[in-house]
């Protein structure tokens, strides 16, 4: 072999050699490209199945946490009413008697001389006595009765408080 063919012998195998080279880096690229191209794949399906589990936990503490704070507010709700019912007895108690006076006075000033009969609790009937002037309230006849409710008779009228309807929607109302 001469040394022209030497020459170009080296310069072939220097030659092949860096194709190697350069094909062997472009294929460790492409390897790790197709590689990194996996891994970002699987770690975006891992990361929006994550998501997934994360909003359907959140879902049901959400909902867990609504039906908390509905039993807490029935809790509370059921507190008030129970600490409120002697008030709104009292207040149901106070109207009817308000407007019994009202109604008596009105008798009263129409019809001069006219006899009112209430029959009734005692309580009651000393509530109406003391929310009327002093001069209808001495004319008043009282009859004790067992009944909750006030009947008044006045000449030809009659009244009569539902004072046990108030009540119970009163009741009612704040179970």
């Amino acid at each position: 072999m001469s040394v022209v063919d030497e020459l170009d012998w080296e310069a072939k195998l220097d030659e092949a050699y860096a194709r190697g080279l350069v094909e062997g880096r472009q294929a460790v690229e492409a390897t790790a490209d197709a590689r990194m191209e996996q891994q970002r794949a699987e770690f975006e399906a891992s990361l929006a199945a994550a998501r997934a589990d994360w909003c359907e936990e959140t879902s049901a503490l959400s909902a867990k946490f609504a039906d908390a704070l509905q039993q807490y507010g029935q809790q509370v709700g059921d507190a008030v009413a129970q600490v409120l019912r002697p008030f709104l007895a009292e207040a149901v108690l106070m109207r009817a008697v308000s407007e019994i006076c009202t109604t008596v006075r009105e008798l009263a000033a129409a019809n001069p001389g006219l006899t009112v009969e209430i029959a009734g609790p005692a309580d009651t009937f000393e509530a109406v006595r003391n929310g009327l002037p002093q001069a209808i309230a001495e004319a008043l006849v009282f009859t004790p009765a067992d009944s909750i409710e006030l009947t008044v008779k006045a000449g030809t009228s009659v009244l009569e408080t539902r004072i046990a309807t108030w009540l119970e929607e009163v009741l009612v109302s704040t179970e």
